[in-house]
């Protein structure tokens, strides 16, 4: 999502939040417990994954696909 911040109130598990640079360079990896805010003021996309997923390692450089179509239900 492209956006500076995230929060997980409301959430039930803990989620993996990975921030990205502009041009998709991992910058921050870090586990994130329900009812927390999150807020990294020099990334500019963040990634939720699961928090047992395998987390990208810091500096790799990832490819940013924007969505064509909105989800399902959204």
């Amino acid at each position: 999502m492209r956006t500076r911040s995230v929060h997980s109130f409301g959430m039930a598990a803990p989620i993996l939040v990975v921030t990205l640079s502009e041009e998709g360079r991992v910058r921050r990896v870090m586990p994130m417990t329900p009812g927390r805010l999150f807020v990294d003021l020099g990334c500019r996309w963040i990634l939720e994954l699961p928090h047992d997923h395998p987390p990208p390692r810091s500096g790799s450089l990832l490819q940013v696909v924007p969505m064509l179509a909105r989800c399902p239900g959204s």
